[in-house]
């Protein structure tokens, strides 16, 4: 099994860390007035952290490195005052460069981690598809002040940002699309909105290979159906009553 740092290494993108390294650099020192000097083998050793506190999960950072429940796995790698510069100095993108005019066309509300989740798009979209794959809708956990920040009272996590995601039967994620509530810019639709994420997370697949999709009735249409089908997508899902378009069915 991998340590997380070389999991980090092996999954992501060398890209990704040396933009990170310079970001965090550059906001240190314009925004913060103080030099961070962080290294690419330092931030891939806060990225390696992050993923094994996300095993080893502890209400607070600072109970790492405390006497009572000290993770020398974390707390030997850096210091707390030292990991807490990192996370406050995070950044990827350069803020003079950000479009803050919201009439904007290119005007992008998720700007500052674009550049992060392009790059991991990317490396999930290179692991080969497997045949049989779902199409859901999850909350990543925000706690923060955020336009796009949404409450969905059925799910696990039910305050954050709203990710529609395609995933494998063994729960690994090869593409996902963060809502932004801006249009899917889309060659066809399907005539609506919960449909067309279906057909845009299917966009990089390979025509004609036999995949099957499932999706719950939040996403099924019949013309979402029809449309997948003439893409050579198989696929199978429950349906509400006042999308059945008159079609004929057994009675309950």
């Amino acid at each position: 099994m991998l340590e997380p740092v070389e999991y980090f290494a092996k999954y992501f993108s060398a890209e990704m860390i040396n933009l990170k390294v310079d970001e965090s650099n550059r906001f240190a020192v314009f925004e913060k007035q103080k030099a961070l000097n962080t290294t690419f083998d330092e931030q891939l050793m806060v990225h390696g952290m992050l993923i094994k506190m996300g095993i080893v999960n502890m209400p607070r950072y600072e109970m790492y490195w405390s006497n009572d429940y000290r993770l020398d796995g974390i707390a030997k790698l850096m210091s707390r005052n030292r990991f807490y510069d990192l996370l406050s100095a995070l950044h990827f993108t350069d803020n003079n460069k950000l479009v803050t005019r919201r009439d904007d066309p290119s005007y992008d509300r998720f700007a500052k981690i674009r550049p992060l989740t392009k790059m991991l798009k990317a490396n999930c979209q290179k692991i080969v598809n497997e045949q049989n794959q779902c199409v859901d809708e999850q909350v990543m956990k925000f706690k923060g002040k955020h336009g796009l920040k949404q409450y969905i009272p059925n799910k696990p996590t039910k305050r954050g940002f709203k990710v529609f995601s395609r995933n494998a039967p063994d729960g690994f994620m090869h593409d996902f699309h963060m809502y932004d509530a801006k249009d899917l810019d889309l060659e066809k639709s399907c005539g609506y909105l919960p449909g067309d994420v279906v057909i845009k997370l299917t966009q990089n697949l390979d025509r004609g290979k036999g995949y099957i999709f499932y999706y719950d009735n939040y996403f099924n249409f019949p013309e979402l159906q029809e449309k997948l089908l003439s893409d050579g997508i198989y696929s199978c899902g429950t349906i509400r009553k006042d999308r059945l378009r008159n079609c004929p069915t057994k009675s309950d």
